[in-house]
This record gives C-alpha cells, structure tokens and sequence, in this order.
C-alpha cells in the first residue's frame, strides 16, 4: 500500500525539471520505482535511468555531455575495469589533455594550438580506429605522416613502435646553448652523441659534431623501419615516410 502511494505520488513528478550540480536540467519521463528513475537531459537529450535521491540531489551524470576537458564525451564506453583506467580511455583522455589542458600546456607550450578532430571527440569513435590500429607496446603520434600538424584525427594520427618514437621526439636534454643539438664542446674540440649519450667522435667544427649525430640518427631510423617492416609491424606507408626522414637541429 506504501509503496502503491509512493509510485502514485511520483507520477505526479512526471514532467518536472531537476537542476544537476554539472551537466544542467533533467526532466522526469519515467518512473518505475523509487531505484529507476528515467529522464532527460536538456541539453543533450540524453536519457538515463537514476535513483529518485540522485535526481532530487542534482546527483545525475550525463555520459553523453562534453565532461572530458570539456570537449570529449565517453558515452556509455567502461573506462576502468576492476579499478583499473583502460589502455582506450588512457590514450584518449591523454590525447585531450595535451590539446585542452591549460595546466599541462603552462609545462608543455609546444602542445598550444593542438586540438582533436570532431569525430574522435566522442569515444566511440575513437575506440572503433583504436581497435583496428593499436599494437601492445605502439604509442599514437599526430606529425610523423604530416610533419608539423596540430589535429589528432585518423587521417593523420598513426601508432609507432614505441623504440622508435622515443628515437624520433625531440629531446630537450640533447640541445646546449648555441650549439646544434647532441654536440658538446671540450677544450676546443667538439663532441657528437647518440641520443643514449655514447660518443661518436670529436670534430673541428659544430657543424661537422652535428653532420655526424644526423647521419647516425637517419641511419638508426631507417635500419628500424626495415626491421618493423619485416615483422609486420608497420605499413608501408610509414615505412614511407620513415626511411624519408630527416633530422634537423632546433633552434
């Protein structure tokens, strides 16, 4: 009888908007008992089935809201399985932080300007590529097939064996004040490095330490590329662009 007067004193409710401390209104369409709820989210259409106390609280969560930095939106996608983040939702999120994150930008500028394409905004999206491309141990990388490009998206983002991509990024750490990068000076000689720091020579000049990093490095490219390529690890068009590629200092 308790429950018959509850039930009826809910559909009164149907129809009622509700304010949610983050993803605006709902609007009641439903109601089955007081653990199932149905509404709506105003903003987005969505609709999801909530406790009675979670939508009176403003407790409700619209999954389909733009909730990841403000741009991506997870849908009905798990991102942890026994409390664990997954692999998926890792690159994903991680692709929307370098791109939307004001506080990871203040650490790392060059990623000002980055964004992601529409289409991988929604997680769905990007898990139907990621599923199709992704190899253990390959990390995502947005400039390699289009150097200098800002837009994570499937035409120009590609997964690179990770000792390859750690071969490729340019490392900060290599680079000295008014000298081309991976060269030291010493007792007016100049030294060439590996980008593990093993040395390939003193030269006579800075240009001559750097002719000599370059080659090594364009040369260490080309002989994982082929390696990758034989095992079937990458496709030719990477291949492509790996055995083209050139080292260039930074300035």
């Amino acid at each position: 009888m308790q429950a018959e007067f509850l039930k009826d004193k809910m559909k009164d409710n149907i129809g009622k908007v509700y304010p949610t401390t983050s993803f605006g209104d709902v609007k009641v369409i439903k109601y089955f008992n007081y653990k199932e709820v149905m509404v709506e989210f105003l903003n987005t259409g969505n609709r999801a089935i909530f406790r009675a106390y979670h939508i009176k609280h403003g407790r409700c969560r619209d999954k389909f809201a733009p909730s990841v930095f403000g741009k991506g939106i997870v849908g009905d996608n798990i991102t942890k399985i026994k409390g664990v983040t997954t692999k998926l939702y890792n690159l994903w999120g991680g692709m929307l932080e370098r791109c939307y994150s004001t506080t990871l930008h203040k650490k790392y500028p060059t990623y000002i300007g980055c964004s992601v394409s529409e289409d991988w905004l929604y997680l769905d999206n990007f898990k139907e590529w990621f599923y199709i491309h992704y190899k253990e141990g390959f990390e995502l990388d947005k400039d390699l097939l289009v150097e200098g490009n800002k837009l994570y998206s499937e035409d120009t983002c590609v997964f690179v064996p990770k000792t390859l991509n750690n071969l490729i990024k340019y490392n900060n750490t290599l680079k000295q004040k008014d000298l081309p990068t991976s060269v030291r000076t010493y007792s007016g000689k100049f030294y060439s490095y590996t980008s593990d720091r093993k040395c390939l020579g003193s030269f006579s000049s800075p240009e001559d330490a750097f002719m000599a990093y370059k080659k090594w490095k364009e040369d260490r490219i080309c002989s994982l590329a082929k390696h990758y390529l034989e095992e079937g690890s990458i496709s030719i068009e990477l291949y492509n662009v790996l055995i083209s590629y050139e080292v260039k200092d930074y300035v």
